[in-house]
Formats: structure tokens, C-alpha cells, sequence
């Protein structure tokens, strides 16, 4: 895994998501990450269960998690990401109809600006939607993963569990809209990856946290940029552990 015992597997997995992040393109990496996920990359594993099509299965890798119990914040989420790949379809009903609420609610308070949200029926159908997003069995998962990962940040004072957490929490804005990602802490975990790429600027790890860092919660408009420029950096190396070639665009 990235942030222990990292290794030529982990090491691939940075390359392959760095690819994703810029491109947004699943088919680019679909095939090699379900390579690595089989030889138990664990972050590949948790990512191929958010990509992968419903009909595309895989015994091996559904194996593996059914070997987890969950108590490091990695395997927690690999098992909330094989919920969330179980149960999508009705997870994409609610969050359909969560938007399908939201563009009511707007509409009403365009007509009526004066009025109580509390008092509309499209507002309360839509926090009754959310509420039941909240409460599925993905939500749970997902919930039991951050608090895990929340508990190992404190103990190892680790920046990059706290990277992680704080993605974890910035993925799923439903399920944690109680939880307030302050700017400080995003200034303190990215002046910690900076500090630690000073020491070894060939640290893959932070490299690739720091990156990451930068596009997900930017603080400055060049801020994604800059992150955009390691990514491809780090998209651009050749794998080491499965044979595939990315073709890149």
C-alpha cells in the first residue's frame, strides 16, 4: 500500500492513477488495474470496484476482500468499494432522484424567493432522499473507513493518512456533509508532503500525495496546474509490474 512497506506494485498504482486523474478515462487503465488488484495491490483493488462496468467481474479479486476484516482503514475501504460496486444501481436511483429534487427546491425558490425551504414538500422530499443515501449499507462502509482512517491520522500523525482521509471525506459529499475540510488543515498536510519531497524529491509517495493535494483542494487558482504537471510526470513512467503499455493521448 502507498503510505506503508511501498513497493514496485504501489509504485504502479501511482502511475496508472495519475493517468486517470488527468484523463478521466477508464478504458485507459481499466485492464492494467485489474491486473494489479489480482496480485493484491490494495489501492488498485479499492479503485477497480469504483471503475469497473456492472457486468465485469473478477472471482480472484472478490477473493481477496472477502479475506478482509477491516481493520486498517485500506481494507475498510476496499470493502466499501466492493458495497458500492454491489449495490450501484440503487445507489445511482437515489443520487438520480437526489438531483431531480435539488432542481425542484431551485425552481420553487426562483418563484418564490420569500418562501421557508423548510415549508416546501420539494424540500423535505429531498432531505428524505438524502437521508436514505446516508443510511445504505455503502454509507455505513464508507463511514466505518474514514473513521479508521480518521483514528490512524491522529496515532501516526501521518500526512499521508491525512491526504487520504481527507479524499475519502471530499468523495462522498452526501454521506459526510458533516464534516468541514478547513483550509489550514489542507495548508498543513501539503506543507508536511512539501517538506518531506525537500528531503527525497524522488519520493513517489509524496510526490504523488502532494499532487493530488493540489488538484483536489486547490487554494490557489495555479494551484491545479501545478499539481497537473506532476501528475503527467508521474502518469508518463512505464509499469514495472504487469505488462500492459498505456496508451496516452
Amino acid at each position: 500500500m502507498l503510505e506503508y512497506k511501498f513497493n514496485s506494485l504501489d509504485d504502479d498504482f501511482i502511475t496508472l492513477w495519475s493517468n486517470y486523474i488527468l484523463y478521466n478515462d477508464t478504458t485507459l487503465i481499466i485492464k492494467p488495474l485489474e491486473k494489479l488488484a489480482e496480485k493484491r495491490q490494495i489501492n488498485a483493488i479499492q479503485s477497480w470496484y469504483l471503475l469497473k462496468k456492472p457486468e465485469q467481474q473478477n472471482a480472484t479479486i472478490d477473493a481477496i476482500v472477502e479475506n478482509f476484516y477491516g481493520h486498517s482503514f485500506n481494507e475498510a475501504l476496499a470493502i466499501a468499494h466492493k458495497t458500492y460496486a454491489r449495490t450501484k444501481a440503487d445507489l445511482d436511483e437515489l443520487t438520480d432522484k437526489i438531483l431531480e429534487q435539488e432542481n425542484l427546491v431551485l425552481k420553487y425558490a426562483d418563484i418564490h424567493p420569500n418562501s421557508y425551504c423548510s415549508e416546501i414538500s420539494y424540500f423535505n422530499e429531498l432531505k428524505y432522499v438524502i437521508d436514505k443515501y446516508k443510511q445504505t449499507e455503502f454509507a455505513d462502509k464508507i463511514r466505518d473507513a474514514a473513521k479508521i482512517a480518521s483514528q490512524t491520522a491522529q496515532d501516526t500523525k501521518s500526512c499521508l493518512v491525512f491526504e487520504r482521509l481527507y479524499e475519502i471525506c471530499a468523495a462522498s459529499p452526501l454521506i459526510f456533509s458533516d464534516v468541514e475540510i478547513c483550509k489550514d488543515d489542507i495548508r498543513n498536510v501539503r506543507r508536511s508532503l512539501l517538506n518531506r519531497l525537500k528531503l527525497n524529491p524522488n519520493d513517489a509517495v509524496a510526490k504523488f500525495a502532494y499532487a493530488k493535494n493540489l488538484s483536489f483542494f486547490p487554494l490557489k487558482d495555479k494551484n491545479k496546474l501545478e499539481g497537473a504537471k506532476i501528475l503527467e510526470e508521474l502518469a508518463a513512467r512505464p509499469l514495472k509490474t504487469v505488462e500492459y503499455e498505456i496508451e496516452q493521448e
